[in-house]
C-alpha cells in the first residue's frame, strides 16, 4: 500500500475514534471520515497543491470504517 494511502487510512481511523468517543455513534464516525476524505480531495483540486484521487477518499473512509468496527466490538 502506498505511503499516501496509509496516511489517509490513519487519518480516517483517528477521526473515527475521536467521533466515536465524542458522539458514541459509529455511523457518525464513518460519515465524518468519509466527509474528511472528500473535503481533502476538493481542497487538493481547488488549490492545485495535491493530486485528486478517488482511492484517497476510499482509504480515508476505510480507515474510518475499521475504527468504527473495532470501537463497536469493544
Amino acid at each position: 500500500m502506498p505511503y499516501d494511502k496509509k496516511l489517509h487510512f490513519f487519518a480516517g481511523f483517528v477521526l473515527s475514534i475521536i467521533v466515536c468517543l465524542l458522539k458514541g455513534s459509529h455511523v457518525w464516525a464513518i460519515g465524518v471520515a468519509l466527509a474528511a476524505g472528500i473535503i481533502k480531495e476538493i481542497r487538493d483540486y481547488l488549490t492545485q497543491k495535491g493530486t485528486v484521487e478517488l482511492m484517497d477518499v476510499v482509504a480515508t473512509a476505510v480507515g474510518g470504517i475499521a475504527a468504527a468496527i473495532i470501537f463497536n466490538l469493544i
